[in-house]
């Protein structure tokens, strides 16, 4: 996982993260998104690991459809 980015592997310090992780997935097509292999190695090695779809954003979840993002981060909040 993002070995192509990283000078240092993540997966290793996966079991390391204590703090829930909430992961947004947009669901328009587009290039470079995040595998299913992916997803089942954070699953796996994350405690607490949530996956929400958010319709019609592409990779830029953030720009595309900010309040998303912000009632993401209250639904974890609240948890």
């Amino acid at each position: 996982m993002a070995e192509r980015r990283e000078p240092e592997r993540l997966r290793p310090h996966l079991p390391e993260v204590r703090c829930p992780v909430r992961l947004l997935l947009g669901t328009a097509i587009h290039e470079g998104g995040v595998s299913a292999e992916e997803v089942a190695v954070l699953a796996a090695a994350l405690p607490a690991f949530i996956v929400d779809s958010v319709a019609g954003a592409g990779h830029f979840i953030y720009e595309e459809q900010p309040a998303a993002v912000v009632a993401a981060v209250r639904r974890l909040r609240a948890s």
